[in-house]
């Protein structure tokens, strides 16, 4: 991994010299050619490029966002915003424009069956997705400093997971529109055994 630095000085505001305080990242992998080429060719990639080559549609537009917002995550270094990229690039692209309540339980619902396995795989992800939105919402409404490794990994792993399952999934492949999305999650809580 390669390291980069940054400092900051703290002092009194009448000061002039204060302390410096520096602060190592460890945030910046090298990709060899071998590698970069084999997560451009993979399925996800491969996936990507043709909705950026294809005609605009509403759900491609959608999608893409997502990933631009969880792009901008992975290349920050400050912890939070980047944990924040993450949450915006799950919930715009889970949520979208037209979720305006029980924001954490419909995210966690979603993302639960968009990628979670059975009953009790599904209910693992709804509760870890209500988990790390609680998270976002400290940092966002209180300022709350101090993301652990542990939730900025879940974030990460769960919002890649969700953007590509999206990407490469056969259901989604002939979507156009937000609107057939916001279907299929509509479905997925419908749906169920039959008990009369």
């Amino acid at each position: 991994m390669r390291q980069s630095y940054s400092a900051t000085r703290v002092g009194a505001s009448d000061d002039s010299m204060g302390s410096m305080r520096a602060h190592l990242y460890n945030r910046r992998v090298p990709l060899m050619r071998a590698q970069f080429d084999a997560i451009v060719g993979g399925d996800v990639g491969r996936s990507v490029s043709q909705k950026l080559a294809s005609d605009e549609t509403d759900f491609n537009r959608r999608l893409l966002s997502g990933y631009q917002y969880a792009g901008a995550a992975c290349v920050d270094s400050h912890p939070e915003r980047s944990f924040l990229m993450l949450a915006i690039a799950l919930e715009s692209v889970i949520l979208g424009r037209d979720t305006n309540s029980e924001l954490s339980h419909q995210l966690g619902n979603r993302v639960a069956h968009l990628i979670g396995s059975g009953l009790n795989g599904r209910k693992l992800v709804a509760k870890t997705i209500n988990e790390l939105y609680r998270r976002r919402s400290k940092i966002v409404h209180t300022g709350e400093y101090g993301v652990s490794r542990t939730d900025a990994a879940l974030m990460w792993f769960y919002c890649i997971t969700a953007l590509n399952m999206l990407v490469v999934a056969p259901a989604f492949s002939s979507f156009k529109t937000s609107a057939e999305l916001e279907e299929w999650f509509r479905d997925r809580v419908l749906d169920g055994p039959n008990h009369m």
